[in-house]
Order: C-alpha cells, then structure tokens, then sequence
C-alpha cells in the first residue's frame, strides 16, 4: 500500500479535470457624478412709483425655506439714508462685500442719481413669503425704489462679485466678467434701468425676478449655472437704449 497509493494518486490526478481559480483583476472606476451648482427656488420684485416711501416690499409665491439662501439688490433715487433693514425673514442680511453701500450711478435721463445696495442671507429661518427693506436714518425713506430678490438652494454663499460700472448705457446691457473658482457655481444678474424699458435675458441666462411697472420693468434678477472654472459675464436686451447699472455675483 505503501507504494501503490503515491501511484494511485497520481493516477487520479491525470483522470480529475483542473481547478481553475479566478485572479483578481484591476479594480474598475466608477463614475463619478457632475458637481451640481446652487439653483434659485423662486424670486420677486417690485417697483414703487412714490416719491417718499419708507419701505418697499415684493412677495414670494411660496415660503422660504429654512437652511436655503437669498440675495437682494436696491434701487433708489435717494442716499439720505444711513442704512437699510429688512423684515420678513430673520436670518442675517449682509451686504454685498464689494459692492459698496448705496452704490451711485447717474442716469442721463433726468440726471437723477441711483443708488444700488445688495445684501446676502446665508440661512434663511423660513416661513414668510414677504421680503420688506426699510429706510433707516436720514430722511427715513425712499425715493422710486426697486427691489429684487432670489432664493437659493444648495449653496454656501458668494465667490466673486463685480462692481459695476456707474456710466453704462445702450440698448444691450452687460455686467463686467468675473472668474469662478469653483467647478459648479451659479451666476446671478441684476440690471436696473435708467428708464421704464422693457427688459429680456440674453447669453443663456434665464430671468428669476422682474420688476415690472406699466409696459415695462425698472429691475431684473437672472440667473445661469456655471459648471466649469472660467469667466462669466450677465447681459440683457432692453426695449430701447438706456442708461443703466449691471451686477453681477456668483454663488458657489
């Protein structure tokens, strides 16, 4: 036995088919899904033909939401005032870091000098669907307001922001460039007019909040997602040429 089972074995081993084992192969990658930019849930806007008015509001279709984002932007024919508060959400209004309080531009139309002031919410408490901003010091009010306002949703605030120039004019409207740094980032727009125009978006921009007054509008609000680093710039067509102001920020 001794001698015939090492035989045996060997003989069984020529009948037996081979085992195959599996060898591991190179680990497959799997795809990984775009960066999504913030988006706007909704907007408003308004305009108010007083001359003296101590606050102006617009009003959303819905109510904010908490956690979620918002930018605003002013427009006044008055800079008597020393500062703006708002109501109708208590999260913290900031103002626009590069854009200066009460940003002046004149309109050759009357020669009446605007004044432009943007604030951001980080995080909305939610709730309210009417966003108001009051006149605080000075003369305590407005004159010809404007004011425009997007929520957003899915973002951590501003990356870049342009200060606009205060002596555009034309029938095309357009901000400065500015460069995100980010690969998903949304560009906001804000124009507003020297003149009662009417006021569409252009270069792939889609309209979120509009100011309207009679057969025209006095603000606008749009909106695009940037999906790559690069440079950006808003623009609109007006109805007619206009003097204006154009800003742009964007939200990453």
């Amino acid at each position: 036995m001794r001698i015939l089972l090492p035989l045996l074995g060997f003989a069984l081993s020529g009948l037996l088919p081979a085992q195959t084992f599996p060898m591991p192969g190179p680990n497959v990658p799997h795809p990984t899904a775009a960066p999504a930019a913030p988006t706007v849930v909704q907007g408003c806007g308004y305009f108010s033909p007083s001359t003296s008015i101590s606050s102006v509001s617009c009003t959303f279709s819905n109510p904010l939401t908490a956690g979620n984002q918002l930018y605003v932007c002013l427009n006044n024919v008055t800079s008597t005032n020393t500062s703006i508060s708002f109501t109708g959400d208590s999260g913290t209004f900031t103002i626009d870091p590069v854009l200066p309080f009460q940003y002046a531009w004149t309109s050759a139309s009357g020669g009446q000098v605007n004044h432009v002031s943007c604030y951001y919410v980080l995080s909305l408490s939610g709730g309210g669907t009417t966003l108001s901003a009051a006149a605080v010091g000075g003369a305590g009010a407005f004159v010809y307001p404007t004011i425009v306002a997007v929520e957003i949703h899915g973002g951590h605030g501003i990356d870049q922001s342009d200060l606009p120039s205060g002596s555009a004019s034309g029938s095309t409207g357009i901000t400065n460039s500015v460069t995100t740094t980010h690969a998903a980032e949304l560009a906001i727009g804000f124009a507003t007019p020297g003149t009662l125009v009417t006021i569409t978006v252009a270069g792939g921009f889609t309209q979120r909040a509009l100011a309207t007054y009679g057969s025209g509008a006095f603000g606008q609000m749009e909106s695009a997602a940037q999906l790559s680093v690069g440079s950006v710039a808003a623009s609109w067509t007006f109805g007619s040429s206009t003097d204006y102001l154009a800003h742009i920020v964007t939200w990453y």
